[in-house]
């Protein structure tokens, strides 16, 4: 992805987000990449969180029932042998 595309998207989503127990989007973006680091740490796998990126209906400022707020991370592996599996 490039940089100015995220950079814009992190501007816009700035503008509209509403902070969640006291922390802004950056916040945000920054406890999921550390917690992610943990827990790829914790399965001792070679992996380096390059970036997290929040997004959904809660970083545009939409007003629903249920607002959602997901988040996109992008990681880098340091072994070229790697396997995920989820359940």
């Amino acid at each position: 992805m490039s940089q100015d595309i995220i950079n814009n998207y992190r501007a816009e989503t700035e503008q509209y987000f509403r902070d969640i127990c006291g922390m802004n989007a950056g916040e945000i973006e920054a406890f999921v990449k550390a917690e992610a680091e943990r827990i790829f740490g914790d399965y001792d796998m070679d992996v380096r969180v390059v970036d997290a990126v929040i997004y959904g209906s809660r970083s545009r400022g939409l007003k629903r029932m249920a607002p959602t707020l997901m988040w996109y991370w992008s990681i880098k592996a340091r072994s070229r042998r790697m396997l995920f599996s989820g359940s």
